[in-house]
């Protein structure tokens, strides 16, 4: 398990591949655009989710686990939430 967000910061390796921003939207619409978003990255590629809602934490934690991708680091900027995301495989088929 990643430790609390506030000392979870991206390496510079973390560049991501594609960024998307939901500020402003409530869940389940981050974890929605990032299950999108991750389609468009090739498999070892990244993603940027940038987020307000605080559900966010635990939501991206979650959705990592039962999707089977890497949650690489998450941290808190103000009231931001910033969460990279390392996809592992391709989705099933069908």
């Amino acid at each position: 398990m990643l430790p609390s967000v506030e000392n979870q910061h991206p390496s510079p390796s973390h560049k991501p591949d594609w960024t998307i921003d939901t500020s402003g939207k409530c869940c389940p619409l981050p974890i929605l655009e990032i299950a999108k978003a991750i389609r468009r990255v090739s498999v070892g590629g990244v993603v940027l989710l940038v987020a307000t809602d605080p559900a966010v934490e635990e939501d991206l934690r979650h959705w990592c686990c039962a999707s089977g991708n890497e949650l690489l680091a998450l941290h808190r900027e103000g009231s931001q939430y910033w969460g990279y995301v390392k996809r592992l495989q391709r989705p099933p088929i069908g």
